[in-house]
């Protein structure tokens, strides 16, 4: 009886959750994938080179891997191969060629902490995944593991190193092997054995097979925080540590040598480079070759290259007629500007210089030349790529590679053939030989986002494939940012300001959003703007209903100083004024706070205007008022709103009524003003501004609402901030100017500690919500109702919306005129902020059925921050900035839900006798595949379908049934292995509707 009940409290919640949220998933309006190409690559055998990196494509940050042959061909399909899809961040990879055109790939993972843990794959020649899916744990300790290396060890499996901080007092080095069926090798702990762990940082570190089955390494090591140096170690197969303990010293001269590299050299014994600074505080470039007894072969360290100014950033790589050939950053030639060039040199194996004793220019040319990286040509001399800023300078750089012969002799071009010279960053080259041919691939911002991009060269330096080379995959950078939800009857349109090409511009964007959670525009939007090259930002935007026309204004400084500009489109995103923008006002002035509205078949405008005279400041309002052709009405200068003695900030146009701030330090005052058709100042109402509030200290963030008596307007207040510190005021005044309540406006809300206006509607009356800080420990929310007279209508100093022990936050309302629903960021999560909603009667009462703390619309990973809402039909439609797809640094998209106002159960008169349709999945739990079977006749096959819900109730799959069983591999319709947890599964089917079953997926 006990189960049946708890499974029948499941169904019900389920049932619930279904009426509520509208959209199984929620919807998209804009994301970016926000490729992270991090120089992961390995050749193979079949002369194919496999590229990995991640991006967010589908959110969080995930792992993915191409194979690319030499004639450019995706091997592995257009949208190559999902390495690992697991929850929040995957990146920073490191591949390794294994044999038997196998890969192994390890990466940083946050899938368990926010400092990140150690994971790996491997991958055979089609792709396939061969270890557990979810991949194989190498590190889960606490602290920080980051900076990766790998090297095979010669049997199919691996060793991977990483820093690790782990030990109070610095970085360390720690590293494992795992073996080619993906077990960890014997001898290994768990979370890895430290491979260089004393006092200080071990950092830097450098990695190579030993070819016997082990792995040598090298590291900068401050031990010593005086005297920076080189320490090496070498590794068995089982984790022994076969030199000193603590690590040979490679490198320990006086000062600092840092920045070491390794390479074979074809003997059985090793060479480094390294930057040292013994001689020269600049740095030199030095080398030193090494034995497998960790003994130095020759007597004193080579100097590379000791002349004067800055040579850092050495690579090396074994020449196929033994010895190495080193290449590195030179500040010789520009050194007042500290601009780089690239030089190499060649070393046989007794250390002796076999090219120029000054190193073989590879490039000189104006500017930065940097981040070369190089690979041997199998016949003695070396290829070598780098970042070249010759034509605009860096951060504009193109893509240059140049080829030594082995007698130290450039082949291409003086200075270097150019591979890519698009507009925009091309960066991070890299360079790799497969089968005889030239692979370089490079990341690349000539649409002002990510892409990584391939060219092969045969062996005369001839390119193989399209010029400035073949797209690996792209997508989207860059922030959604300053959110704007425009009501429009059954379509909701989304407009944002998108860095997708912020190395270029940032330009404005929309989307139009249907109720059944489609999109009318192109997938992440289209833009409102043209691209000018000048950053578009602050924007205001209107829609009037029945309009068919989306307006905007915004600030952009093409004209050398920061102008007001305003757009039309219709809900095609088609420009209908000018497709440049309208300029406002001719002045030659500073303009910003721009801000728009719409009366009476026009569109009011209005901003702040700024002389530029630091000495002598004159802030301004002016305003413009344009038609629906976008001819302007008010000259080309637009009308004078006010010009009082201080500063005039403009916060808000509501129809044709201006409001706006007047800032005299210490003293912020509130004023307003209604004009008429032609610009000029209604009856009643002052030129300058009809003060609205004059109290002592600041007044600011005034925002209005045209009500039946007039306009209301709303405030932030600080007049009492000695005593209740923020408070939240407003004041109600007539068309025709005359203040409605007591002098200053009345106090909406002042209590204890500071609350903090969020928005507000009028619904017969004036409704708000608000942070309050009342507790004196964390923000909660309320909400009030105030009659015409500014008499409150709820309960005393509020109606509780949520009062928790945490942080809740940026509360936004809603209503269908008759309940309301009210949205808000919950800090209820350590280190997340989720998006939560609650629903309210009439009478500011809790509506039945919602969670007295609110109900979840999303907790996906990292932040849903600042929800904007809109109701029609008895829906609400929710807009939020999501953050999941942060990692390194923020990134800002924006995502939407449909919240229903009712909470109907299903009607059990639709259901049959279910559980003798639907049977069990088996087996239950289970940790991959599931069969669910059930009984329905062939008739019911079309448009049959079984779909799996999470335990919000949100649809994560639906799978088309062809027989009377379906299997189903833990997966969710993005193709991403979804966590461990329980399910809900039910079929529907011509003339059927199942109760839902409930199984267990483990990991």
């Amino acid at each position: 009886m006990k189960k049946i009940f708890v499974i029948m409290i499941l169904v019900l919640t389920l049932s619930q959750v279904f009426a509520q949220i509208q959209w199984s998933e929620k919807v998209t309006i804009r994301q970016g994938v926000n490729i992270e190409w991090s120089r992961a690559a390995a050749p193979m055998e079949d002369g194919s080179v496999i590229y990995v990196w991640s991006d967010t494509r589908f959110g969080d940050r995930d792992l993915w891997a191409q194979k690319v042959d030499a004639a450019g061909n995706m091997v592995w399909g257009d949208e190559a191969v999902l390495v690992n899809g697991m929850i929040n961040r995957q990146e920073d990879p490191v591949v390794i060629s294994v044999g038997n055109g196998s890969v192994v790939i390890a990466w940083v993972d946050f899938r368990n902490e926010d400092a990140g843990d150690i994971y790996a794959q491997k991958l055979d020649s089609s792709g396939n995944i061969l270890w557990d899916a979810s991949g194989v744990p190498l590190c889960l300790a606490e602290e920080i593991q980051i900076s990766l290396n790998i090297v095979s060890d010669e049997a199919g499996g691996a060793f991977v190193i990483w820093q690790d901080e782990r030990n109070p007092g610095g970085s360390d080095i720690y590293g494992t092997h795992i073996e080619t069926n993906g077990s960890i090798s014997t001898g290994w702990a768990t979370n890895g054995n430290a491979i260089a762990a004393e006092g200080g940082h071990q950092n830097q570190h450098t990695f190579w097979e030993d070819g016997t089955g082990g792995a040598i390494i090298a590291w900068h090591d401050t031990r010593d925080d005086e005297d920076e140096n080189i320490y090496m170690q070498r590794i068995a197969p089982d984790g022994s540590l076969l030199w000193d303990a603590g690590g040979s010293m490679l490198a320990g001269s006086v000062e600092t040598q840092d920045r070491p590299k390794i390479t074979p050299d074809g003997t059985g014994n090793f060479i480094f480079a390294w930057r040292d600074k013994r001689n020269d505080s600049t740095g030199d470039i030095y080398a030193q070759r090494v034995d497998l007894n960790g003994d130095l072969l020759w007597s004193n360290d080579v100097v590379v290259y000791g002349g004067e100014f800055n040579q850092r950033n050495p690579r090396i790589k074994k020449a196929s007629d033994n010895g190495v050939i080193i290449t590195w950053e030179d500040g010789r030639n520009e050194f007042a500007a500290e601009f780089k060039d690239i030089y190499a040199q060649k070393l046989d194996l007794d250390g002796n210089l076999l090219w120029d004793a000054n190193g073989v220019q590879v490039v000189s040319a104006e500017y930065d030349q940097i981040n070369p990286r190089l690979n041997s040509d199998n016949n003695g001399g070396c290829w070598i790529t780098w970042e070249d800023g010759r034509i605009e300078n860096h951060p504009d750089g193109d893509i240059y590679v140049q080829h030594i012969n082995s007698n130290g002799v450039p082949t291409l071009s003086a200075n270097g053939n150019v591979i890519c010279d698009q507009p925009g960053f091309q960066f991070s080259p890299l360079v790799k030989l497969s089968g005889g041919d030239v692979f370089l691939v490079w990341g690349d911002l000539r649409t002002g986002s990510t892409g990584m991009y391939v060219q092969v060269l045969n062996s005369a330096g001839v390119t193989q494939l399209a010029q400035d080379g073949e797209l690996i995959y792209y997508g989207l950078d860059g922030d959604a940012l300053n959110h704007k939800l425009l009501p429009y009857g059954d379509k909701q349109v989304i407009l944002w300001e998108d860095t997708r090409n912020a190395s270029i511009a940032i330009q404005l964007y929309m989307q139009v959003l249907n109720t059944d959670g489609s999109l009318d525009l192109t997938e992440d939007g289209e833009p409102i703007t043209l691209m000018t090259g000048y950053d578009q930002q602050n924007m205001d935007a209107h829609l009037e209903p029945g309009s068919d026309m989306v307006t905007a204004i915004w600030e952009e400084n093409k004209a050398d100083k920061k102008k007001v500009y305003a757009q039309a489109v219709d809900l095609s995103a088609n420009s209908l004024w000018n497709d440049d923008g309208l300029e406002l006002s001719s002045e030659d002035l500073e303009q910003y706070n721009g801000q728009i509205s719409y009366d009476n078949g026009s569109y009011y405008t209005g901003w702040s205007d700024y002389n530029g005279n630091f000495m002598d400041p004159i802030i301004k309002i002016t305003g413009q008022k344009i038609d629906a052709s976008g001819n302007l009405q008010w000259g080309d200068e637009g009308i004078l709103i006010s010009e009082r003695d201080g500063d005039d900030i403009l916060t808000d146009v509501v129809g044709r009524y201006y409001i706006w701030q007047n800032e005299s330090w210490p003293v912020y005052e509130i004023y307003a003003k209604l004009v008429n058709e032609d610009g000029s100042t209604a009856d009643g109402w002052d030129d300058n501004g009809t003060l609205i509030c004059g109290a002592e200290g600041t007044q600011s963030n005034a925002k209005g609402i045209i009500t039946p008596n007039g306009l209301l307007i709303v405030w932030k207040d600080e007049r009492n901030v000695a005593v209740n510190s923020l408070d939240i005021y407003g004041q109600l005044i007539s068309e025709d100017g005359v203040t409605q309540w007591a002098d200053d406006g009345i106090p909406l809300v002042s209590l204890e500690g500071d609350q903090s206006l969020s928005n507000f509607l009028y619904n017969d009356g004036l409704v708000t919500v608000w942070e309050d800080f009342r507790s004196g420990s964390v923000y909660d929310i309320y909400m009030q109702k105030y009659n015409d007279d500014g008499i409150q209508l709820w309960a005393d100093n509020g109606q509780e919306v949520v009062v928790k022990p945490t942080n809740q936050q940026v509360p936004f309302i809603t209503t269908n005129n008759s309940e309301y629903m009210v949205f808000w960021e919950d800090k209820q999560s350590v280190s997340n902020t989720d998006l939560y909603a609650k629903m309210f009667n009439a009478d500011g009462s809790t509506y039945d059925n919602w969670p007295v703390d609110g109900k979840v619309i999303s907790n996906a990973i990292k932040n849903q921050l600042q929800p904007l809402a809109v109701t029609y039909n008895d829906n609400a439609y929710v807009i939020w900035s999501d953050t999941r797809s942060s990692g390194k640094t923020d990134i800002y998209n924006i995502y939407a839900q449909k919240v229903g106002y009712l909470t109907n159960s299903i009607d059990d008169e639709e259901i049959p006798d279910q559980f003798n349709y639907l049977r069990q999945n088996f087996p239950n739990p289970f940790k991959t595949n599931t069969s669910i079977s059930f009984n329905i006749d062939v008739d019911q096959y079309e448009d049959a379908k079984v779909k799996i819900f999470n335990v919000k109730g949100q649809q994560i799959r639906s799978i088309d049934v062809e027989e009377n069983q379906i299997i189903w591999n833990g997966k969710n319709t993005s193709g991403k292995i979804v966590s461990a947890g329980i399910y809900f599964y039910k079929l529907e089917a011509k003339g059927l509707k199942t109760k839902p079953r409930k199984m267990l997926l483990l990991k």
